[in-house]
């Protein structure tokens, strides 16, 4: 593991989903610090940022706004991590998938299979050692929160 700076990772993420999103009027609102750094795999960090985003483009109506917020978050004196929220007005998900949301083969309405990206996501977020967790949005839409420790021991996914 290395030290990665998720910030602009996710600048670079935003701006490769961008002209997806162009296309049906989506515009993707990001609120990061400058730089917040972190020990972790680039690579991985950044498959499952495109993941989360590209879900949510995928999702949102035309002319909708996905946001992603990036900020530290200490969950406690001894748990310096950081926070990342990727949030659109889509559908959302049906409640009774819910639970099986980060499962290898979950799927989505015909045609929308979500499960891969996000089976894939949550083993990258929990080799980093954080977790990744979902929610409805009161009027419609999801949010998905990944909280990841700023330093860990990286297992191999």
């Amino acid at each position: 593991s290395e030290a990665v700076d998720v910030a602009t990772l996710l600048r670079d993420v935003v701006s490769q989903q961008s002209s997806t999103a162009e296309t049906r009027f989506i515009h993707i609102s990001v609120d990061a610090p400058t730089t917040l750094t972190m020990l972790g795999r680039d690579n991985e960090l950044k498959r499952m940022m495109q993941n989360l985003l590209a879900n949510a483009v995928k999702f949102s109506p035309d002319g909708g706004v996905v946001e992603v917020v990036l900020k530290r978050f200490d969950e406690s004196s001894s748990a310096q991590g950081l926070q990342l929220e990727v949030l659109d007005r889509g559908a959302g998900i049906p409640k009774e998938q819910e639970a099986r949301l980060f499962q290898r083969f979950s799927s989505g309405r015909a045609g929308g299979g979500i499960g891969l990206g996000l089976y894939l996501a949550r083993k990258i977020v929990e080799a980093h050692g954080g977790r990744i967790s979902y929610e409805p949005r009161a009027g419609g839409g999801s949010r998905f929160v990944v909280w990841l420790p700023l330093a860990a021991e990286i297992v191999t996914v």
